[in-house]
């Protein structure tokens, strides 16, 4: 009776552990939104039809990405003083509530220009409200460098906040499956005491 009753509590102290790291685990995924984004802008400003800077050849590039990510809304180019030098890119039927296309907008004042351009590193943004399309967003801003590594211009890249967190979500539940199964390999019959998961990302905080 006593080594059955030792076996129970030490099952018991393992299923908390593990349900400890399994919330863990889930936490880490609110960034994921992010590191998505992120990844991919900085991913696009290595192809030689952005850094090259011909209009040509820069604005249709943009609009191939925005068809491979669906989570990004807009994308648009600067030169180093934050005048934009290309249309904005974005999917059909889109228009700027600034209205135009964007070209020759002043975008010096904002942050992201301001701190990419100063530092030369990818930044990104708190959540806002977009000033081209009245939904929540966040932008990422990263340095296009030329054949020497000069930083020549800056891609902005406006992600919906919604399709963002939907993208991440698909990667979320992927993953809760995953380690859920893990725990069970270790546990047998552990996932019928494991907490049910909550999607970590409120759609109006900043992460």
């Amino acid at each position: 009776m006593t080594e059955k009753a030792a076996e129970v509590s030490q099952n018991g102290a393992n299923l908390h552990t593990l349900a400890d790291e399994l919330l863990t685990s889930i936490g880490t995924f609110r960034f994921d939104a992010h590191r998505m984004a992120r990844s991919a802008t900085k991913e696009l400003t290595r192809e030689p039809a952005v850094f090259g800077l011909t209009r040509l050849q820069l604005e249709p590039a943009l609009k191939r990405a925005l068809n491979r990510h669906d989570f990004f809304e807009l994308f648009y180019v600067t030169d180093m003083k934050g005048q934009q030098i290309s249309d904005n890119m974005a999917s059909d039927g889109f228009t700027a509530g600034y209205g135009g296309t964007g070209f020759g907008h002043d975008w010096s004042d904002r942050d992201w220009f301001r701190r990419t351009s100063g530092d030369g590193e990818t930044w990104v943004t708190p959540v806002y409200r977009s000033a081209a399309t009245g939904g929540f967003c966040f932008t990422v801003a990263s340095p296009i460098r030329d054949r020497n590594g000069k930083v020549v211009a800056i891609l902005g890249a406006d992600v919906s906040l919604e399709n963002c967190i939907r993208g991440a979500r698909r990667i979320w539940k992927k993953s809760y499956a995953k380690v859920c199964q893990a725990f069970e390999d270790r546990i047998p019959g552990c996932l019928h005491h494991l907490p049910l998961p909550q999607f970590p990302v409120h759609p109006l905080t900043p992460y």
